[in-house]
């Protein structure tokens, strides 16, 4: 499937957020999978209601971040291409620690080396995220890994803070 394969290819930093059609709907496309597939993620984790809340939460506090650095560097026109970068190619990465995380909970004497991977998986998405905003606010790389980071720390600190249980 086309759409796919383009996610994949921005998460293999072949591709980037100016290739995505510009397009409201498949926005909400990503939105409802980006949706499902966290919320998936956190149901090993929490109820269905706190895991909808957080999983929204989450991505609230993306699109409101892309909001922000698009709007300091005047490039708001590329918030739809940008956000459905950012959340499809996250959605790719929840999707792969989905097996990860199931079989932490199947097998726990695996949790040290499942825990590496999923370390290693939480590195590439930063990286990708890196290239999206790199791609997006036409900075070098360092700067996008820059925000990146800043992002991945900060959102981290806000969800533990709003949500007690993920630490």
């Amino acid at each position: 499937m086309p759409l796919i394969q383009l996610f994949l290819d921005i998460c293999l930093f072949r591709k980037g957020p100016q290739d995505i059609p510009a397009s409201r709907f498949l926005l909400g496309l990503i939105l409802g999978l980006n949706l499902l597939v966290s919320t998936g993620l956190l149901l090993m984790e929490a109820d269905v209601l706190q895991a909808l809340f957080q999983a929204a939460t989450a991505m609230g506090l993306m699109f409101a971040f892309l909001y922000l650095v698009l709007g300091l560097a005047r490039l708001t026109p590329r918030l739809l291409q940008t956000a459905t970068a950012a959340l499809g190619s996250d959605t790719v990465f929840t999707l792969a620690a989905l097996p990860l995380m199931a079989t932490g909970q199947l097998l726990p004497e695996w949790q040290g080396a499942l825990s590496l991977l999923l370390s290693a998986l939480m590195l590439w998405a930063i990286a990708v995220l890196a290239h999206v905003l790199r791609e997006a606010l036409n900075l070098p790389y360092l700067a996008g890994f820059g925000l990146a980071l800043a992002y991945t720390a900060g959102s981290l600190r806000i969800m533990m803070m709003w949500f007690p249980s993920l630490t």
